[in-house]
């Protein structure tokens, strides 16, 4: 049957509509590529470099010889961020005159990080570049080698020649900055924005500069209209160090809603690249899904493993949703990549003692007690890992290399002065302690030189001791008190009680002199004692806050847990008011993993206090501790509010903001504790750090100028000047002063530094310094294994597998050599590699690691269902590689499960980026392709 079709006047506006687009369509496949050329040209123009993007490729894909498309796609290329693929277009469109291809050469060189060589092509008439460019271009490269004096010439020299060249302006801005020149940073910056107030560059350099003094209401006003503006004015990789500035600036004043906006706009520009990924996660967490946060950052640590800051955040969510093996494991990988991350120190140590690993908690925490001397949160740390790990002398060593580190550290002699009596050796106990200034009064100190003294010479000798002291200062309440705690640790309650109650006469209505007695009993473990004391002091005065705290305190040294939580409950009913009360009960509520109770108790500890500053300082720290930084850095900023001389408060800011790569904020605040105390320790070391994190390593080389002034032979002195002067890339130089410390106080982790120098410099010798401290100290576990992966990595199997074998005769459950040496053997042929993975998987069953080990091994050997269903499983696990899943494509294929492999191989390759077997895995995928049916 004919159909009639309609002829309604409709029904010819369709098909003459069709038949429009299908004349269109033909046209456009008859566009040639010079016309293509051309249209590119004029998107370029317009700042529409994506369009461009498309005419050149469909252009070069007609006529691949065309050199000027080739040479703009170059440019293109390079504006989008992608300087790689501009490399390899105008290395196809040779020949070309150099006046062509000189500056897309050197810019090249700049975005790839290569400033020698682009140092190199500047050098003398550069054919194409004008001399301002030439100028420019200069001080770009020498401002990425941390040569700012020679940059800010060059700038300025530009800036002389063409003042309309903004970018040697903002150069100019970006050196002041960093050379600590603020004031005349800033002006420069408002000359920009007045002379050029419809140029993005003029707000971005003004906008970047108020975020790094920490100004950030004014910064965030600054990137927004720098974004605005930012459309064909800003390159890619500009637009996207806008964006993520303007995230962290809206995180910090606590505009979530903003930051997610921001976040949109930045996925528009560089959605899918490492910092894209990284920022989503900051909203996430600031938002509370710490679970979208840390799918996120896994999939992005998987992509990049050395994105260090990435790890971080990536243990910090761990953290926050309880999943304490996991963050351990992430954070252990970042000390491993960035030795000096105290933060990443500190939260490390409080997972390992919730996970009852004091060893492991005190091998992380001393190096973060010695940058923060005096801080009570590190104190406090230091001495549940003690108490948690009975001592020993590995403890006495690792105590004696932190203290030579940093001498006359208070905390550390105490904690030392501790140990020696606990192994043993009070002698050096009570040397250590008589050297140590201090007021006569000082009860920590003269109570263990009391014991000190009785270990080592005897009862009589530390009675003397005690008796002298009272004479001397027999009125003094506090000395009274001390001496009450030595007889009691001595077991004569009897004296003790004599020495207080004599004590209680002269001073009657004193409670301090009721609270200390109950506090020795405690202090010497008679916790039925301590509660009687404590039961006396309520008698007296019923409503004694601190003597309540103390039954609290003595019901977890019973570990009655349930008892504690009890009273706290009664004494919030009973003291509505007081917040110490529910802040004990949030810290009982996180340690058991209840963090939504804890966040509801610290909100009303809030509230009831009205927002003081201690109050807030100490939520703070809660919530820090658990991981919660953008929680904890609000607390924080709002303590200083309150109270801006408060130096624990500003520290305390300062660290979460440098945490969270919010360095400009960052050094404000720690600037601003320094202000209220200077000379501080825990403040400077942690500025020093913030100024190598943001680039400014010459502030940081000159603290660390001035602390070798005061503290000649500080070898922890000497390790900040080595750590500074590979952040100026001035490596040799860095390693001789890492060599220095080495001989003032050798240390594991200095020799471990200059290694880690020495081959990421590609200096000779990478191993010298971790072969030389094994010979010396052959029972270092941690350094043996480090230099059988390093012998590993240099594909030296001999040496590695030597190593291995002796980590694993001194710790037989060590799996990760067990592991390392499985696999040397299997790549050597050796017999036993089969036998030594079955052990390595025996000690870690649930390992990716020993699950592949084993797993290929099986497959290697033919025995491919056995081996596949190891694999299978090593796949699933969270910390899971590319090589891992190579290796189970590969299972799959060698099966006979041929279109599973294929979809395997596609994925791996889709999803990573460089690993061990890539090209391995592409020529599986080929051969596959080949024999698959489509």
């Amino acid at each position: 049957m004919l159909l009639q079709f309609s002829s309604s006047p409709r029904t010819r506006a369709v098909v003459a509509a069709l038949a429009a687009s299908v004349l269109l369509s033909g046209c456009d496949l008859l566009i040639s590529p010079e016309t293509r050329y051309e249209r590119a040209q004029t998107y370029v123009e317009q700042g529409q470099h994506r369009r461009a993007l498309v005419e050149l490729r469909n252009a070069l894909e007609k006529q691949p010889d065309l050199r000027s498309a080739r040479v703009l796609l170059a440019e293109v290329a390079l504006w989008l961020g992608d300087a790689a693929s501009a490399e390899v277009e105008l290395d196809r469109a040779q020949p070309l005159e150099p006046a062509v291809e000189n500056e897309l050469r050197i810019r090249i060189d700049l975005a790839l990080g290569r400033l020698d060589a682009a140092l190199q092509r500047l050098t003398g008439d550069v054919p194409g570049l004008s001399p301002e460019h030439v100028l420019l271009y200069r001080g770009l490269a020498l401002q990425g080698q941390g040569q700012n004096e020679q940059a800010l010439a060059a700038f300025e020299a530009a800036a002389d020649t063409a003042p309309q060249l903004l970018a040697a302006q903002v150069g100019m801005v970006e050196t002041l900055t960093t050379l600590a020149r603020r004031d005349a940073a800033a002006a420069q910056a408002q000359r920009l924005i007045q002379e050029h107030p419809q140029a993005a560059l003029s707000w971005y350099a003004q906008g970047m500069l108020e975020a790094r003094q920490g100004r950030s209401t004014q910064a965030a006003q600054s990137l927004q209209r720098a974004y605005e503006l930012a459309e064909g004015q800003l390159e890619v990789s500009r637009q996207s160090t806008l964006l993520s500035t303007l995230i962290e600036v809206q995180l910090t004043l606590g505009d979530v809603q903003a930051a997610r906006a921001s976040l949109q706009a930045m996925e528009r520009v560089v959605g899918g690249s490492p910092l894209s990924m990284l920022m989503s996660a900051r909203v996430s967490m600031a938002e509370d899904d710490y679970l979208t946060a840390a799918s996120g950052l896994r999939r992005l640590v998987n992509a990049a493993p050395q994105f260090a800051q990435a790890r971080y955040l990536l243990g910090v969510t761990l953290v926050a949703q309880g999943n304490l093996e996991q963050a351990s494991q992430e954070l252990t990988r970042v000390l491993s990549q960035d030795p000096q991350n105290v933060e990443a120190r500190q939260l490390l140590a409080q997972v390992r003692l919730r996970l009852q690993d004091a060893g492991g908690a005190l091998q992380v925490l001393v190096p973060a007690i010695e940058a923060g001397e005096g801080d009570p949160r590190l104190t406090a740390l230091l001495e549940d890992a003690r108490a948690q790990a009975g001592g020993g002398q590995g403890l006495v060593d690792m105590l004696e290399r932190a203290l030579a580190r940093s001498p006359g550290n208070r905390g550390l002699t105490l904690q030392l002065a501790s140990a020696y009596m606990e192994a043993g050796d009070a002698d050096k106990a009570a040397r250590l302690l008589q050297d140590l200034p201090g007021p006569a009064a000082d009860a920590r100190k003269q109570s263990m030189l009391l014991q000190a003294i009785t270990q080592a010479q005897g009862p009589a000798a530390a009675r003397r001791q005690i008796d002298a002291l009272v004479a001397q200062h027999g009125e003094d309440v506090l000395v009274q008190a001390m001496a009450g705690a030595f007889y009691s640790r001595l077991g004569e309650l009897g004296r003790a009680r004599e020495v207080l109650t004599a004590a209680l006469r002269r001073h009657p209505e004193d409670p301090q002199l009721l609270f200390s007695l109950a506090q020795l009993e405690l202090k010497a473990g008679n916790v039925p004692a301590a509660r009687q004391n404590l039961a006396a002091v309520l008698k007296a005065e019923p409503t004694n806050m601190s003597a309540q705290l103390l039954s609290v305190e003595a019901h977890l040294a019973a570990a009655d847990t349930t008892a504690a939580t009890a009273l706290l409950e009664a004494m919030q009913r009973d003291h509505p008011q007081s917040v110490q009360p529910p802040l004990l009960l949030a810290r009982l509520a996180l340690a058991g993993g209840d963090t939504d109770r804890a966040q509801g108790l610290i909100t009303h500890a809030l509230e009831i206090s009205g927002q003081r500053s201690d109050v807030l300082n100490t939520a703070g720290l809660l919530y820090q501790q658990a991981g919660r930084l953008d929680q904890a850095q609000d607390l924080f900023r709002r303590a200083t509010e309150r109270d801006a001389q408060n130096p624990a408060a500003w520290l305390n800011l300062g660290r979460a903001q440098f945490s969270l790569g919010q360095l400009g904020a960052a050094r404000q605040s720690l600037q601003h504790a320094l202000s209220v105390r200077p000379d501080w320790l825990a403040a400077t070391g942690t500025l020093i750090f913030v100024e190598l994190q943001d680039g400014d390593a010459q502030s940081a080389l000159q603290r660390v100028t001035r602390l070798k002034e005061q503290h000649p032979q500080s070898a922890a002195v000497l390790i900040l000047e080595g750590e500074v002067l590979a952040a100026m890339q001035r490596h040799p130089a860095a390693v001789a002063a890492l060599e220095v410390a080495a001989k003032v106080q050798p240390t594991a982790q200095t020799a471990i530094r200059i290694y880690q120098i020495r081959r990421s410099a590609g200096l000779p010798q990478q191993t010298d310094s971790l072969q030389r401290w094994v010979t010396a100290h052959p029972q270092d576990v941690q350094v043996r294994a480090m230099l059988a992966d390093a012998y590993l990595a240099s594909n030296e199997p001999q040496p590695a597998a030597e190593h291995y074998r002796q980590i694993v005769q001194q710790v037989p459950r060590h799996m990760p050599a067990w592991n390392n040496l499985a696999w040397i053997y299997h790549e050597l042929g050796d017999a036993r590699a089969l036998d030594t993975a079955r052990r390595a998987h025996e000690l870690a069953p649930q390992a990716a690691a020993t699950l592949d080990t084993l797993g290929w091994i099986l497959v290697e050997r033919g025995e491919v269902s056995e081996g596949l269903k190891l694999l299978s499983q090593a796949v699933q696990r969270p910390e899971v590689t590319a090589d891992i899943r190579y290796h189970f494509a590969a299972a799959l294929a060698r099966s006979g499960e041929r279109a599973q492999a294929v979809t395997e191989l596609q994925r791996l390759l889709a999803e990573s980026g460089a690993f061990a077997a890539r090209a391995r895995a592409e020529q599986l995928l080929n051969e596959m392709r080949g024999q698959t049916p489509q």
